[in-house]
């Protein structure tokens, strides 16, 4: 009976199988990792000239690599024999300066190449300090660099002394911009063997110092016009790496637009071509600075593809976009007329400050405006709506009057219950973050407080998001904004009171008719109504009177020079009610419609509305 084959040990395999010389734990662990082990093994065996010529093709960067595998190559490629491959290696590099005279071919390459620190050789250090020849990093920095204003801490008095003013400043190496320190820096080897060689000096010193700093700032300039030489090598080599990188891209991007093409996205690939593929930016498969091969775009086409759907949603919002932006041009020149020809009629309601924007939001010009992309919109459609603007400026006056009673309500201020809180004389309201500021309804609702910029409709659907794009200031409610209701004071009572009304029932309207002005005790100032409760909402002046009849015959001219400029002005001749504007206007239209010369015009001829001249009043005093 032939005797029983003996089992070998998977150590004994794996040992059996491994490069020689190479435990069959570390064959064990080769094998759990991809890629072949021990490969280069073989390459040693080839004949010498094979292999330097091999080495030869290899760019300085692979030759350092190289010579760090393993113990062969290093012994190899670090020989004297070998110092030639280095420095034709390094001849292939176009615009690298040449080798310093300090540092060996190998030194110099790991110097501009490797990201380890020079001086203890395991720190990683990305800045290399030319001036110097060294990288650094941030362990060492400590010990090697000084700052300017703290190079006495490393010396004695007599080396401060030499540093500081024995010699001139361009004798020893400084630099600029270290990481970490905000002043110049001294080199601390460099710094100290000048300083051994000036302490070497026979004495007495003071005749060998001239030869002395001429030699050290010899070495300094040399230092300084080969590291500006490394320095623009540097910055060519990364703007040239930046432009590989960005072709690769750009051919990377052009290839999968073409994949995607294939696959039925056209338009969409005509979309992220217009936008740098900006839409897909968080797709990072697609940004990889390599060049596309089938497995990758096998590994990333199905998550690409649910990226197309998003990239196809943004297509088409934009689109949609577009023809808003066209729509909204032809919006905002009509939209002016049928303002216009509505405050013609209701003058006092400009002072709700209505704008495109809020039009645009309300359902009868939104739906115009979302009509779909095929439609043809023009002017005539807009033009259409001037029989319901009333309609729709009632409509979205009524909510916003709605909307300040609720912050009336919530502040606890009432009034009785035949009379709208909103149009009492005491009503007023002031900004959270502007608390001296005041405004009476309804000037508050063209607050910036409630007209928030750009910014109205975030999170919300796409066309209030495009409205808020505008720059429209458009109204986006009173709940939760910066406005808040001011309670009436017993000064602001007291103006009401003074002006003969009862400030429980009293209406802004009632004091607008009266046309009175106050002066506070011994101010110079006079004040309409208006003016004056914004005044005691804020300050303590309790001393009022009205302004007597010669005071108020003195202070209309100043009113009539102020408000000319302001849009209160209508003409009286007309019989269709005209848009206020202001008064230089209204007599080139006296000129141009009327006939009537500007000498000729008398003030039966145009008139001011007195609520808006009463709220332009509001901020200006009159001395």
């Amino acid at each position: 009976m032939p005797p029983k084959k003996a089992k070998r040990s998977k150590a004994k395999a794996a040992q059996g199988t491994g490069p020689k010389g190479v435990d069959a734990k570390t064959v064990g662990r080769w094998r759990s990792v991809r890629g072949r082990r021990g490969g280069l093994q073989a390459f040693m065996d080839m004949p010498v000239d094979v292999i330097q010529e091999i080495c030869l093709f290899l760019h300085p960067q692979d030759l350092l690599s190289l010579s760090r595998v393993t113990k062969n190559f290093h012994e190899h490629l670090m020989s004297k024999n070998s110092a030639w491959i280095w420095k034709q290696s390094l001849g292939r590099v176009d615009g690298l300066p040449p080798r310093p005279s300090e540092l060996i071919e190998p030194a110099w390459i790991a110097l501009v190449y490797s990201p380890t620190c020079t001086l203890c050789g395991n720190g990683r250090a990305t800045d290399v300090y030319w001036v110097v020849l060294a990288r650094v990093c941030a362990t060492c920095r400590k010990d090697v660099f000084v700052a300017d204003n703290k190079v006495r801490t490393i010396l004695n008095d007599s080396q401060a002394s030499l540093v500081r003013g024995g010699i001139p400043s361009n004798t020893l190496i400084q630099i600029e911009g270290v990481t970490g320190f905000k002043k110049r820096c001294y080199f601390v080897p460099q710094l100290m063997d000048a300083l051994q060689a000036y302490e070497a000096l026979p004495h007495p010193r003071y005749l060998y110092m001239k030869p002395f700093i001429d030699e050290w700032q010899k070495r300094t300039k040399a230092h300084t016009e080969f590291a500006s030489k490394c320095i623009n090598w540097t910055s060519a080599q990364r703007k040239a790496e930046k432009l590989e990188a960005q072709r690769i891209t750009t051919a990377r991007l052009t290839d999968i637009g073409a994949r995607l093409r294939d696959l039925g996205w056209d338009r969409e690939v005509d979309f992220l071509v217009k936008e740098d593929f900006k839409p897909l930016s968080d797709f990072n498969p697609l940004w990889q600075v390599k060049a596309l091969t089938d497995r990758a775009w096998q590994n990333m086409r199905s998550e690409l593809l649910l990226h197309m759907e998003d990239v196809k949603a943004q297509r088409l919002e934009r689109e949609t976009w577009v023809i808003w932006t066209q729509r909204w041009d032809i919006l905002d020149t009509v939209g002016k007329e049928l303002l216009d020809r509505y405050y013609a009629k209701h003058p006092e309601t400009m002072l709700y400050r209505l704008r495109i924007a809020d039009l645009a939001l309300e359902k009868e010009v939104r739906n115009i405006m979302c009509k779909p992309r095929d439609v043809d919109v023009g002017k005539e459609q807009f033009l259409a709506l001037e029989g319901a603007i009333e309609a729709i400026v009632d409509r979205w006056q009524t909510r916003v009057c709605k909307q300040f009673r609720g912050l009336l309500t919530g502040g606890k201020i009432k009034a009785s219950k035949d009379i709208d809180v909103l149009i009492l004389a005491t009503t007023m309201f002031s900004g959270c973050d502007w608390p001296r500021t005041h405004q009476e309804f309804p000037e508050v609702v063209g607050n910036f407080g409630v007209r928030p910029y750009n910014q109205a409709y975030a999170g919300q659907d796409a066309y209030r998001h495009f409205i808020g794009e505008q720059h429209a200031h458009c109204y986006a409610g009173c709940t939760g904004t910066s406005i808040r209701p001011v309670r009436p004071n017993s000064l602001m009572r007291m103006i009401v009171e003074i002006c003969g009304k009862d400030p429980d029932t009293a209406t802004a309207a009632e004091m607008d008719a009266l046309d009175v002005w106050l002066i506070a005790g011994q101010d110079s100032h006079a004040r309409n109504w208006r003016n004056a409760m914004r005044y005691v909402a804020r300050r303590d002046a309790t001393e009022w009177r009205l302004a007597t009849a010669e005071e108020r015959a003195a202070l209309k001219p100043k009113e009539l020079e102020l408000l000319r400029k302001r849009k209160v002005w209508t003409c009286s001749r007309c019989d269709q009610p005209c848009t206020p504007t202001t008064r230089d206007c209204i007599e080139e239209h006296l000129n141009s419609e009327h006939g009537v010369r500007t000498r000729d015009i008398t003030e039966e001829d145009l008139q001011y509305n007195q609520t808006l001249a009463s709220c332009v009043m509001a901020d200006c005093p009159l001395i």
